[in-house]
Formats: structure tokens, sequence, C-alpha cells
């Protein structure tokens, strides 16, 4: 079903760049103000300034952050900084990293895959999308030509698959070797002939599940549309995008709740939520003391098979859980064209609760997955209540997407980000 191709990748050469570990950084979601300026220190060739470059005073339609970096990327491919592969390759992305004093380890296969619409079945989402981030990706991928990061996905092996890519690494040094922000990347190309046909042939049926990433892949159509007038050379670069393909049983794949915050509330909206709080869920004293963190473990606790959440109140700094009331009306509730979605605490929290009381497009709502954050805007009473939530269930998440279904947005926190800096597709000329 899905077109997932070896790639020409652009790396960087370690004998000009030096440490690789230095020169990775975050998707662009992930990197705030701070966060920029210290990857910025770390190296003049670190990834962010392709990714989320920062913005100058005096910025205009000619110099800005899209042109820098396009500027940047030319730079450094003229200096010999990167370097781009001879021959269409597959990449093994190795992750290494600690969770709870744990050590964990997540295989990615990064792949070039066919631009398909949603609806061709080939590359499924899970969520709607905002409007905002499209628009600063698609001026980025105009001036660049390139996908510096790459978006998330997840597929069923079909079996033999990991052993292959086991086979042909375990007794093969990295290409790459590098450590950064915690977490140990080790990267081999995979470009020998019968490699790559065992793996295309492998991964050709397979349906892929859009994990991260849907506002890069709609902007990814348009400027493929975009540039699809421009001529008819075969499978060029911007047919297809830049994939981290991630097994869903993989051990390492990480998957964290994403957390409601409420504010600016009439009192008359305020009355109305809590309300039909009350008329739906059994509210439950949590910790004292305020804290979220202990509210977060009593919510796990919970029984996964009923709809549950933390509810922190900022007027009075309470905390306690909602559960839907076992003798709740059918019609109480919305329809769900697929049953999976009545088990999807995200969906049920927007169609049941917010959506009723607040309007459909939510404007008084905001997201967090930091439960510090949580903590620091109800604790100074930016928002009026926050509702935690639970990682969704993968069995969850999968019968959601295979019934053609899709869930709010931010309704997923797949751990940990792809990096962008260890290796680019370039969107003109051939793949």
């Amino acid at each position: 079903m899905a077109d997932v191709r070896p790639f020409r990748g652009l790396r960087y050469a370690p004998g000009v760049v030096g440490d690789a570990g230095q020169a990775i950084c975050p998707p662009y979601d992930v990197i705030d103000a701070a966060h920029q300026a210290a990857l910025y220190a770390r190296s003049p060739h670190n990834a962010v300034r392709l990714e989320l470059g920062a913005a100058k005073a005096g910025d205009d339609a000619t110099s800005n952050v899209y042109t820098r970096a396009a500027e940047t990327l030319r730079a450094w491919q003229e200096s010999g900084a990167l370097e781009r592969a001879s021959r269409p390759t597959y990449y093994l992305m190795e992750e290494q990293y600690e969770t709870d004093g744990t050590s964990r380890r997540r295989r990615v296969l990064l792949a070039a895959v066919r631009l398909e619409a949603f609806d061709d079945g080939a590359v499924l989402p899970h969520e709607f999308t905002r409007p905002g981030p499209k628009e600063d990706r698609l001026r980025l991928m105009q001036a660049c030509a390139a996908n510096f990061s790459p978006l998330m996905a997840l597929y069923r092996d079909p079996g033999g698959m990991a052993s292959l890519l086991e086979s042909r690494t375990q007794a093969r040094a990295p290409d790459v070797a590098a450590e950064s922000e915690g977490i140990t990347y080790r990267l081999w190309a995979l470009d020998d002939a019968a490699t790559v046909a065992e793996l295309q042939s492998m991964l050709a049926p397979l349906p892929l599940y859009l994990a991260d990433g849907h506002h890069r892949y709609e902007t990814a159509l348009v400027y493929r549309d975009m540039r699809r007038s421009e001529g008819t050379q075969a499978d060029p670069g911007y047919d297809f995008v830049l994939m981290g393909l991630i097994e869903l049983s993989d051990p390492g794949l990480d998957l964290l709740g994403y957390h409601r915050l409420v504010y600016g509330l009439s009192s008359e909206a305020m009355a109305g939520l809590r309300a039909r709080m009350r008329e739906l869920f059994v509210e439950e004293p949590g910790p004292e003391g305020g804290d979220v963190e202990a509210l977060l473990r009593a919510l796990d606790a919970k029984d996964k098979a009923r709809p549950s959440y933390g509810l922190v109140d900022a007027a009075t700094g309470r905390l306690s859980t909602l559960t839907l009331r076992e003798d709740v009306a059918p019609e109480k509730l919305p329809s769900a064209a697929v049953a999976s979605l009545r088990q999807c605490d995200t969906w049920l929290l927007h169609e049941a609760l917010l959506k009723p009381v607040l309007g459909d497009g939510l404007e008084q709502v905001s997201y967090a997955h930091d439960l510090s954050e949580v903590a620091g805007r109800t604790g100074t009473g930016e928002c009026g209540l926050a509702f935690l939530l639970r990682p969704m269930d993968l069995d969850v998440f999968e019968a959601v997407v295979l019934g053609g279904e899709r869930l709010p947005p931010k309704s997923t926190f797949f751990m940990p980000k792809l990096p962008s800096g260890l290796v680019f597709h370039l969107l003109d000329g051939a793949l």
C-alpha cells in the first residue's frame, strides 16, 4: 500500500562538522526560545539553523528565518559540511535512552515515503490539524526545498523485517554514533541492492499510521502540488516526504498523555462546565497539597476500560478524579462511528464535555504534556481548570486509525521525538 523508498540522504561530514551529537536538534514544535538559543551556542552547524532559525530585528520579505535557512543549507553543501549519498539508501537509526531508571532501545527506519492523500489508505492519520503551523512549514519548504526532520509513522512488522535489520547491522559498526540531550544515537546506511530490494518488498503492502507530523505531512502535500506544474520528471524528491518508521510493538516506543488547560471562562461558562461534569462523571477527592504528579498516578490506577480524568481546580487548589458514570444514558453521549472512540479519553472529553459547553472551536483550551507546566499555570491562576489525561492505549490508537477516524488535535505525545540532523531529504531533482 505504501511506497517506501530509499533515498540519497544529505548528512553531516564528520571531518568538517566534528561531533554529530552537537549538530542534532529536536523538531521545531518542541523548541522554545531558551532551548533555541542553547542549540545555537552548541555548534555553528547545529540543525536548529535549518529547522527553526532565530528571528532578527528588521526581518522582512527578503531576509528572514526562511531565507537564512536556505542560505545556510546552500553554504553547508558548498563547504562540504553536508554530503549527499551517491545512491539511494535506507537508514536504520537506533535510539538508546533512559526513563524512570530503565534503559530503553528503539529502532527507526528512515525512508522517503510517497505522498498520498489520506483517503488513499497508504498513510493513515489519527488527528486533526490547525492552520498556523502549516503556513510556517510551507514557507520553510518553499525556501529550502528540503525536509529537515522526519515525520513519525508506525507499522506492523509483516514478519521477518526486525530480524533482517538486525542481521544487517549487528556485526557492523554504525556509520554515525552520537549523543544528544540524554539520547544515544547510532545510524547505519543500508544501500546494498539486496537489502534495499528486500526492505522495499516487505514495506510495500503495509499501511503506515501517522503518529507525529500531521501538519508537516499536509504541508508536504500542498508543496508537492505546487511543484508538479514544473515538469514530468520521474519520482522527483518533492513527491516524497522523510519519515521515521517504527514497529508498533517496539518496546522503546513511549506514548504519553496530552493534558488540557481551560482558561478565561466566564462565571456562566464555568457553571455550565461544572454542571455537565456532575451529570456525566463521578468526582472523587485526589491527593492533597497540589501534587499533580500524585494525581496522575491516582488516575493511572483507575480502570482503563472507563474514561477517567484528573481535575485541577485553580480557584480552590483542589485535585480530584473524574470517572464516567455507569448509569449515563446513551443519548447523553456523542455517537461514535467506531466503537474504539468510546474508549478514547481525549475524544470523549472533547465531544461529551468541552464542546457542548465551550463550542466546537475550543478557543479557551490549550495543551500541555509537561506536568510542571500544568502545575505552574494552574498555580498562578492563569487557567481555571486543567484536565489530566492518561496515555492512549496503542491498541485503541490502531483501531481508531484503521477505522478511518480522527481524534482532536494534541491527542498523543509519542516519545522520544525524532531528531533533526542525522539525515536530511532534498526535494529538488530525482529521489
